[in-house]
């Protein structure tokens, strides 16, 4: 064990003994390199939420006797990691709602530009499915380009061009859908599916 984990060790068994100031200690000690691992895994947009968070996760675990035994940083780590991996699974539950308002334009203007559910599915099977893929990582998961690059074994500047061409190609589907349904009349644009 490295003199820190020692170290760490001692101040487990005081915050399970009920100081909890000596979690002020871990924070202080491994608060840089939580960071550095929540900015890799999330981005610098989520890093000090998952810091923060993990942290809490951390220091109740300690309190009700369980969490890390020795090691205090892979520990962390793992947390900050879940804590992503869970924001995830979430976000991909939940269903977006559009703004009141500008769907009741939409529904005020006559415009039935907005999609049901069983013809986005239809639109979306009519893609490749590395379109789909990048699709549903950036704009439905809101995965970094450098994330869903790693996944798909891309550059961000790659998967950047394979989600603009993978927009495209969503839209073409839409319209091309649109317009066999009105029997070739033209459809109004008013909703962008970018």
């Amino acid at each position: 064990m490295q003199p820190t984990d020692v170290e760490d060790v001692t101040l487990f068994s005081a915050i399970r003994s009920g100081d909890v100031s000596a979690m002020s200690v871990l924070y202080a000690r491994h608060h840089a390199a939580a960071l550095r691992t929540a900015r890799a895994i999330g981005g610098p947009g989520l890093a000090d939420d998952l810091v923060s968070d993990a942290f809490t996760r951390v220091l109740s675990s300690i309190l009700n006797g369980s969490g890390p035994e020795h090691a205090f940083r892979p520990y962390l780590a793992t947390t900050i990691r879940n804590l992503y991996v869970d924001g995830l699974r979430r976000r991909a539950r939940e269903l977006p709602v559009g703004d009141p308002e500008v769907l009741d334009r939409l529904q005020a203007d006559g415009s039935d530009a907005v999609l049901g559910a069983n013809e986005v599915v239809d639109v979306l099977s009519a893609l490749p499915p590395r379109w789909r893929e990048v699709l549903w990582r950036t704009l439905i998961l809101g995965e970094p380009l450098s994330v869903v690059g790693e996944r798909l074994g891309l550059s961000e500047n790659a998967v950047a061009a394979l989600g603009f061409r993978a927009r495209g190609g969503l839209r073409a589907a839409y319209l091309a859908r649109a317009r066999a349904e009105d029997g070739g009349a033209s459809r109004p644009a008013s909703v962008q599916l970018t």
